[in-house]
């Protein structure tokens, strides 16, 4: 029993330490660390969602319809929300603005990129049409290892298609150069690998032995492991001139050949740190609830961002630069705190109002009630 609450606990630790450094990411957007987390922070929750993948006693169609609901009906929904706000709104931020199409671009050309799948007025939601593309990849790739008993067999099966992955990433970068399809599509091709990645370690039983080691053994090993990560990290810096750019949306990653095992390296050494934890109720409850973070957290943001940093600069004007650095990083930690726990909030409301928007069915009681009524 003890067992498996750690093996449950890694899971959520993983998914939200990721998804507050895609925060952070989000809030401090320039610099080569702010790069770094991005480079294993977004291809982490590919990963976790690999790791939970199943097709066993699934069909296609009700896999697809089921994914749909909990991934498609969200991204939808945030997606329109977004376009209404920023539509309104958004002239107030248009510096924070990652895509000035919110403000420039007219409103139906912004519903329409949304149903191509990607959403200017609220980037961070790319993930979802990508992971929906992504688990309808990986189907027939799970039936076709369901065929098999072996887990010598499932693995190599599995690590086939993860090196078909990595093949196009880099075929991508070094002579397609294709970008931006529908559904984003393209990253889809290369996020695939990190997902099966999840899925193999978990096929193969690697998690179960992983998830034995003692936490200083696995505290250790995982240091040392994203260590290397860090090292390939900083191969792509020098490789980039000096400016580490990774954009996940858009298949922007550097260079390959230090891209690809940072990225790796990054993910497996992170497990590793998150399974020599015992004990975190906070970020075990923040694990669970990704989703709202993940379609909520831009809007502080981006009004922190468009609104606070300005007021700051004017009321610090007189002071030293280095207290200025001060008094903005710790404004920027305080947005990063607020983008976690307004949407946690916020879920709470839309729990009770209307779950579907979190990809959530509705209550038994509230669905028989409405069954009635009809």
């Amino acid at each position: 029993m003890a067992d498996n609450k750690k093996h449950l606990l890694w899971l959520s630790l993983v998914k939200a330490v990721a998804m507050i450094c895609m925060v952070f990411g989000h809030t401090f957007q320039s610099g080569n660390f702010q790069a770094y987390l991005h480079s294993w922070a977004s291809p982490a929750t590919f990963f976790m969602s690999g790791v939970m993948f199943s097709t066993m006693n699934k069909s296609f169609s009700g896999f697809a319809k089921n994914k749909a609901r909990t991934l498609l009906v969200p991204y939808l929904i945030f997606g329109f929300l977004s376009i209404v706000i920023y539509s309104l709104l958004g002239v107030f931020v248009k510096d924070a603005l990652a895509d000035q199409r919110v403000i420039e671009g007219g409103f139906f050309d912004q519903v329409l990129r949304l149903l191509s799948g990607t959403c200017a007025a609220n980037t961070p939601i790319w993930f979802l049409p990508c992971l929906f593309i992504v688990m309808l990849l990986s189907f027939p790739i799970g039936k076709l290892t369901d065929k098999f008993k072996k887990r010598s067999s499932k693995a190599i099966i599995i690590s086939s298609f993860i090196l078909l992955s990595v093949l196009w990433g880099f075929l991508n970068n070094l002579v397609f150069d294709i970008h931006y399809l529908p559904f984003n599509f393209d990253a889809a091709l290369h996020m695939i690998a990190f997902f099966l990645l999840g899925y193999l370690l978990t096929q193969s039983g690697a998690t179960e032995y992983m998830s034995k080691l003692k936490s200083i053994p696995s505290l250790i090993l995982g240091v040392c492991i994203m260590g290397a990560g860090a090292y390939f990290a900083s191969l792509n810096i020098s490789a980039s001139g000096g400016f580490f750019k990774i954009r996940m949306l858009g298949s922007v990653y550097g260079n390959m050949w230090a891209a690809c095992p940072a990225t790796f390296l990054g993910i497996i050494g992170f497990v590793f740190i998150c399974m020599s934890v015992k004990k975190s109720k906070v970020l075990d409850y923040i694990g669970k609830h990704t989703l709202s973070i993940l379609v909520m957290h831009k809007f502080p943001i981006v009004f922190y961002q468009g609104l606070c940093i300005p007021v700051l600069k004017k009321l610090t004007s007189g002071l030293a630069q280095n207290y200025i650095d001060i008094i903005l990083l710790a404004a920027g930690l305080a947005a990063v705190v607020l983008g976690v726990a307004l949407p946690l909030l916020a879920e709470l409301i839309i729990d009770k109002i209307f779950p579907p928007a979190l990809g959530k069915k509705f209550p038994k009681k509230l669905e028989t009630a409405q069954t009635k009524s009809a």
